[in-house]
């Protein structure tokens, strides 16, 4: 009884068998497909719509000067609100809302779109 112990706590201690270190082949760069740097829809852009009313689509007063932690709260609010995941009714509407709710927060939320927007 003993020795059968003894054998199970020497299997059980052994470490399992290394396997063969296989590199990565080696990547052939004709068979990768070039693609813009930002190809999803709801990436940021540096382009900034004057003509959009960012304060409006977050739902914030202009004249009240939000700060950023406003814009960042209100944000969170409406992207809850409108993520196509919550609003299966009319997913597309949803989405499209809170398309315009991120762009106005990629612009708002970033110190340096903001103040070029005010300017402008």
């Amino acid at each position: 009884l003993n020795a059968s112990r003894r054998s199970l706590r020497s299997r059980s201690s052994r470490a399992p068998p290394q396997t063969a270190f296989r590199p990565d082949p080696p990547i052939n760069p004709s068979i990768i497909k070039s693609r813009p740097a930002f190809d999803h829809p709801l990436e940021p852009t540096s382009i900034i719509d004057v003509d959009v009313d960012y304060y409006a689509a977050l739902e914030l007063d202009v004249l009240a000067s939000p700060s950023l932690s406003d814009i960042k709260q209100s944000y969170h609010r409406l992207a809850k609100q409108y993520h196509p995941d919550r609003n299966r009714s009319d997913p597309k509407a949803a989405e499209l809302r809170f398309q315009e709710v991120k762009a106005a927060f990629d612009v708002l939320g970033d110190k340096s779109n903001k103040m070029k927007y005010d300017k402008e």
